[in-house]
């Protein structure tokens, strides 16, 4: 999470503002992700950013295992 404050007439509040880095592994590609904004980024910068990083890669499944699995 990202903080920044809020100085606004009510009194100071502090808010937190997600990022997420994402990979295109199709393309080979780190794209940042923050609310509706996406840009793209360079992989050699990722660790110069305060964000949530997590990684999913989805497996595929061979037809012999998946009847196994039902």
């Amino acid at each position: 999470a990202i903080r920044s404050r809020d100085d606004s007439v009510e009194g100071e509040a502090e808010r937190k503002v997600w990022r997420v880095q994402l990979r295109d592994k199709s393309r080979e590609a780190w794209f940042e992700v923050q609310d509706l904004f996406v840009e793209g980024v360079a992989s050699e910068t990722l660790f110069t950013k305060e964000s949530y990083l997590q990684v999913w890669e989805r497996r595929r499944v061979t037809g012999r295992r998946r009847k196994n699995a039902a």
